[in-house]
C-alpha cells in the first residue's frame, strides 16, 4: 500500500467533514438531546412532586372521611338516644293517661255501683214482699192472669 497524496487530501477533507458535521449536526443533536434529558428528569421530578403531593391529600382524605364517619357514628347514636328518650316519654305519657282514664273510669263504676245498690236499698222491700207473697200463696202460676209474677213483671216493666 503506497501513502500518497490521494490519502492525505482524502484525511484532510475527512477531519473537514467531520468538524463541520460535528459542529453543525452532532453538537445540535447533543444538545437536543441533553435538553430532552433534562426536559423528562425535570418532569420525573415533577411527577414525583406531584405524586407525593396527591398521597398526602389523599392521606388527609382518608382523615376527613375518618373523622366524617366518627362524627356520623355519633350523631347517629345521639339520634338513638334522643328516640329511646322520646319513646320513653310517649309511652310515660300514655301510661299516664291510661292510669288516668282507669281511674275516672273506677270512679265512674262505683258511682254507678252506688247509685245502682241505693236502688236495690229502695227497691229490696218491695221485692222482699214479692218474694214472700210467691213462697206463701199456693196458686203461684207463671203467666196466670192475676198471679204475683204477673205482678211482679208489670212493676219492673
Amino acid at each position: 500500500m503506497e501513502i500518497n497524496a490521494t490519502l492525505i487530501v482524502q484525511s484532510i477533507l475527512f477531519l473537514l467533514l467531520l468538524t463541520w458535521l460535528s459542529r453543525f449536526l452532532f453538537k445540535p443533536f447533543l444538545e437536543l438531546f441533553d435538553a430532552r434529558e433534562k426536559y423528562i428528569d425535570g418532569a420525573r421530578l415533577e411527577a414525583a412532586e406531584l405524586q407525593h403531593a396527591a398521597q398526602k391529600n389523599l392521606e388527609l382524605a382518608e382523615d376527613k372521611i375518618r373523622a366524617a364517619q366518627k362524627e356520623a357514628r355519633q350523631v347517629l347514636l345521639d339520634l338513638k338516644k334522643e328516640g329511646l328518650q322520646y319513646k320513653r316519654s310517649l309511652l310515660d305519657a300514655a301510661r299516664k293517661e291510661a292510669k288516668l282514664k282507669m281511674q275516672t273510669a273506677e270512679i265512674e263504676l262505683a258511682k254507678e255501683a252506688a247509685r245502682l245498690a241505693a236502688e236495690l236499698l229502695l227497691e229490696a222491700p218491695e221485692l222482699s214482699k214479692l218474694a214472700i207473697d210467691r213462697m206463701l200463696e199456693p196458686e203461684y202460676a207463671p203467666g196466670m192472669p192475676g198471679s204475683n209474677f204477673e205482678k211482679m213483671e208489670s212493676r219492673s216493666v
